[in-house]
């Protein structure tokens, strides 16, 4: 997985956490996406901020291992696509195999139908 500029990344990551229900793992697109978030904020507000915002965002996903379905359907934008909001940002993820894949997580303002119109289906995405 690839890291984030922010040094508090690694404490985002879900993925293998001891006592965790269901592991929750970050597509290569998620993991930019975030990065992407740190750098605009580290950019416009600083880096303190920018950790908060990414650590608020992993804190959302984190509630996807106890309950995978608590995100709301988004079938209009892909089938079996669920999201989950984290302040102005929103996580897309899909579960499958008892497995959830965070997707994407974009700011809630962005044209969604061209985030997901431009992008191949995710095996986990179309089978939830």
């Amino acid at each position: 997985m690839r890291r984030a500029t922010s040094p508090t990344w690694s404490r985002t990551s879900t993925a293998a956490m001891p006592g965790a229900d269901q592991p929750v793992i970050w597509s290569p697109e998620a993991v930019s996406d975030l990065t992407e978030i740190w750098q605009r904020y580290a950019r416009l507000v600083g880096p303190s901020t920018a950790d908060r915002m990414v650590l608020a965002i992993g804190e959302a996903c984190r509630a996807l291992e106890q309950d995978p379905f608590c995100g709301r359907p988004r079938s209009e934008l892909r089938p079996g696509i669920r999201s989950l909001d984290s302040g102005p940002h929103v996580a897309f993820y899909g579960v499958m195999d008892e497995v959830t894949e965070i997707i994407r997580v974009v700011h809630s303002g962005q044209d969604l139908e061209a985030v997901f119109c431009s992008e191949p289906e995710d095996v986990r995405g179309s089978a939830a």
